[in-house]
């Protein structure tokens, strides 16, 4: 096999392993039911930007609360919902959306973490 071969072959891999991944959020239930009540969501994809939301929960103290308690987002301010699952998406919503459906938001996982990446802050809800 030749490096363009291999090139090729790694790409293939690579887009496979998403669209198993995608399938995989197609049959979860209650991320399906996330995705259905938040008025507005982003799926995100660049590792970069999924880097660094994971620099500000492991450097910064998480604020934990319980499942019936909600921090109060500021409806105009973009958040990011990380599940306990590295199965499951990152995404990035707005706190007028989070709030609306915020029991759809941490049903899907045991702990689900909203960061505030604008004020490097984040909540740990614990379901």
């Amino acid at each position: 096999m030749d490096q363009k071969q291999r090139a090729r072959l790694a790409i293939l891999k690579s887009v496979n392993a998403q669209h198993i991944k995608e399938s995989e959020w197609n049959r979860n239930t209650l991320l399906q039911e996330c995705f259905h009540s938040l008025e507005r969501y982003q799926i995100l994809k660049d590792e970069k930007e999924i880097a660094q939301i994971v620099k500000i929960i492991n450097t910064n103290d998480a604020k934990q609360m319980s499942h019936c308690e909600k921090p109060i987002p500021l409806e105009n301010r973009d958040y990011y919902v990380v599940w306990d699952s590295a199965q499951l998406p990152v995404i990035k919503c707005n706190g007028k959306s989070l709030l609306s459906s915020w029991d759809d938001v941490v049903a899907v996982a045991f702990d689900t973490r909203i960061v505030d990446a604008e004020k490097e802050q984040t909540f740990l809800i614990r379901g």
